[in-house]
């Protein structure tokens, strides 16, 4: 059986995520991005640079950038369909109690998604997703430095809903 160590706090535990962008003036429905995040995207805790360009006419918005893209169709106020491509992967540190040995787990993968964004009365949102992670690769990394690397491929699916305003 492997459980998370919650015993205690780790830097594990917690997951910072910054994004800064600057996006410049428009020309031709076309703005270049430039900017610097920092997050666990790729396994493990990074800054990386964020470089790209956004498009947007009429109900149609785009945004090609690495490491992120997106394709957005805005049908009314109300409703919004989402199309994106992004890393998706994170690192804990794992306890198992059958091997009595410490474990850092990482995961890199590529996730795609799409969300249907519906406005409902409350200023409440409702947005159905789903998605495909693709490249996945795991890697557990023992105390003595042995690793152990897998491949597969997950499908996901979810229901969240959202508040945005107040009142």
């Amino acid at each position: 059986r492997q459980r998370l160590e919650a015993e205690r706090w780790r830097r594990d535990d917690l997951t910072l995520r910054l994004l800064a962008e600057a996006v410049g003036p428009a020309r031709n429905d076309w703005r270049w991005l430039v900017g610097a995040a920092r997050d666990r995207r790729f396994g493990r805790p990074l800054v990386y640079p964020v470089l790209g360009a956004t498009y947007a006419r009429g109900p149609w918005s785009l945004r090609l950038a690495a490491p992120d893209s997106e394709l957005v169709y805005r049908r009314s106020a109300a409703q919004t369909l989402t199309a994106r491509v992004y890393p998706a992967g994170h690192s804990w540190h794992v306890v198992s109690d059958e091997l009595a040995d410490d474990f850092d787990y990482r995961v890199r993968a590529w996730r795609s998604d799409l969300t249907w964004s519906v406005g409902l009365p409350g200023k409440l949102i409702l947005d159905l997703a789903g998605g495909y992670e693709f490249a996945r690769r795991h890697r557990l990394t023992d105390d003595a430095g042995l690793r152990l690397s897998a491949r597969s491929e997950e499908h996901t699916a979810e229901l969240q809903s959202r508040r945005t305003g107040a009142g």
